[in-house]
């Protein structure tokens, strides 16, 4: 185990257990359900928190992505409480 992955605990916390092992050496880390869990944790209900799940990297249809395009450009995100 790595000392990226063996700090997951301390600053995630339960969003830890959304580690999973890609391949020998490679880690991946679920930043939406880390995130979820996160914003669960500090009070938001699980119903309110809405992520699309989408990739950047995946969808160049639909978003920027400086690695995968090496091009310069925008990107904005927005969060909302309801």
């Amino acid at each position: 185990m790595g000392p990226l992955r063996a700090a997951f605990p301390s600053a995630w916390g339960a969003g830890c257990a959304r580690s999973r092992r890609e391949r020998p050496g490679r880690w991946w880390l679920d930043l939406w359900a880390a995130n979820a869990d996160q914003l669960a944790a500090a009070g938001v209900p699980r119903h309110a928190i809405l992520s699309p799940r989408l990739c950047t990297g995946c969808r160049l249809d639909r978003f920027f992505s400086y690695r995968k395009e090496g091009l310069a450009g925008r990107l904005a995100t927005v969060a909302a409480l309801d």
